[in-house]
């Protein structure tokens, strides 16, 4: 991440995002209250990565694409499987590479064939499954619709093309405020929204990461029923983990994100002096930071920035297929990923349940413990015995030594008082639903994990007698 010298430019990219938000060119698509449309084979189609995508059709039978046809509206069927998400696909019409979904606003609850989109009694545009169950609406009463280059749909509440100019004033909705897993060029991250993943590669509900934007930066949690787990924070400079949801002890901040061609810009509206403790109040202080992409320098509208379903923070990029001379055809490709190759032993997600990652190789943590995958190490590892977390059955804690867990670097703090590593271990085995302690002897902190374990990472050998683990296994 690199500091930049001004706020001024992080907010001059933060002015045109909100330009670009009104779609400015896009065509007006006018919804009347009588017209339905029916998710059905008879609809244009084109390959997609996920599956195959039918393209919406307007009442006057126009696809409901923005004005060049690099994102279009429609119904994505996962994996040609019969289940379907009313989805925005960005997909370069005119050259090769497939579409791909950057917002669907039933990911949770596909539908079926036959669904359909329609206004409601209340003007609400709403998506109902074939059986009629109502499984998605706007919220707001909307006559009419454009969707922009860069994929943000907006919805507005007049059909005076006049009026829908003005911008926000006539919208009552738009995709943008409600992201999924992907932000797109001009984008603005806004403090309180989520990026959250697919659930794999071929499953679009939501998993179990997520990139938060906090009213002092960003955080990836992994999450789970009981607790969501900081596992990369970027905040504003001198904030730590601890401050990130409350930055100022009075006074208020908000952070916002920019996702431009080649960075992400986070900067601040409002005050912003950090809480380390022990300030009272803060004072007007503007803060800017980037996270530049670094593979292609070239410039691309076709870019998009993606929470994938390891928990990896990538942007992908149109680019010609290595190997063949032109243009086309085209294939998307990583331009950046936040946790490389050489670094991904921080994912919670690289080596499994109960995985060590040592310089990116997997192993089990001790010798009870078996790969669950015959030659996947990094599908992860499993205990001797089904753990159950009813406190039923004898239960021990195995120690395994010098080995760190993705958290503790922004938890550590939380230990009110000092602990002993007995009295750390002894506080997991006494509560049910603890599955692990980590243990730090530098800092006396133990940080208790709950309902799972995520992967794990050996620290260098100089610091292996700082750290200790402490996994709960049952015996009986």
């Amino acid at each position: 991440m690199t500091t930049m010298t001004s706020f001024s430019s992080v907010l001059a990219m933060a002015i045109l995002a909100l330009l670009m938000v009104t779609n400015a060119g896009a065509a007006l698509f006018i919804w009347p209250k009588d017209y339905v449309l029916s998710n059905t084979a008879t609809l244009p189609q084109r390959p997609a990565v996920e599956g195959t995508f039918r393209i919406a059709l307007d009442s006057s039978g126009n696809s409901i694409t923005s004005p060049n046809a690099n994102c279009a509206l429609g119904f994505l069927d996962h994996n040609n499987s019969g289940n379907f998400t009313l989805s925005i696909v960005f997909i370069p019409f005119f050259s090769s590479p497939k579409g791909t979904e950057i917002w669907s606003a039933n990911r949770n609850k596909p539908v079926g064939e036959k669904a359909r989109v329609l206004r409601n009694t209340q003007g609400d545009l709403v998506l109902l499954d074939s059986d009629g169950t109502a499984v998605w609406s706007s919220g707001g009463s909307a006559e009419s619709m454009d969707l922009g280059e860069t994929g943000n749909w907006v919805l507005y509440n007049t059909s005076n093309s006049n009026l829908t100019n003005q911008g926000e004033d006539a919208t009552v909705w738009s995709s943008w405020e409600h992201p999924t897993n992907t932000l797109m060029i001009g984008q603005i991250f806004r403090s309180g929204q989520k990026l959250v993943s697919n659930a794999s590669p071929t499953d679009s509900s939501q998993g179990r990461f997520s990139l938060a934007a906090e009213k002092g930066g960003l955080v990836l949690y992994a999450d789970s029923p009981q607790s969501s787990l900081p596992y990369w924070v970027w905040a504003f400079p001198g904030l730590s983990y601890q401050y990130i949801k409350n930055p100022c002890t009075s006074g208020s901040v908000i952070s916002q994100a920019v996702y431009s061609a080649n960075l992400i810009a986070l900067g601040n509206i409002g005050n912003a002096t950090v809480n380390n403790g022990s300030s009272s109040s803060c004072s007007p202080t503007a803060y800017s930071d980037t996270l530049p992409f670094h593979r292609f320098k070239g410039e691309s509208r076709l870019r998009f920035v993606r929470l994938d379903s390891d928990g990896n923070l990538r942007a992908y990029m149109a680019t010609p297929i290595r190997g063949i001379i032109g243009s086309n055809p085209q294939e998307w490709a990583v331009d950046y990923e936040l946790f490389p190759s050489c670094f991904n032993c921080s994912l919670p997600s690289v080596c499994g349940p109960y995985g060590v990652c040592s310089n990116g190789q997997c192993s089990c943590p001790a010798a009870m413990f078996t790969m669950r995958e015959a030659f996947q190490p990094e599908a992860g590892c499993s205990p001797p015995r089904p753990l159950n977390l009813n406190c039923s059955g004898k239960q021990k804690m195995v120690e395994v030594k010098g080995v760190d867990y993705y958290s503790n670097n922004y938890l550590s703090f939380s230990a009110a008082t000092p602990s002993t590593s007995e009295q750390c271990k002894d506080s997991c085995l006494s509560k049910c639903d603890c599955v692990a302690a980590f243990f730090r002897s530098d800092l006396g902190s133990c940080l208790l994990t709950l309902e799972r374990v995520d992967s794990m990472q050996l620290v260098a050998p100089n610091r292996r007698t700082i750290y200790t683990a402490f996994l709960k296994v049952q015996t009986s």
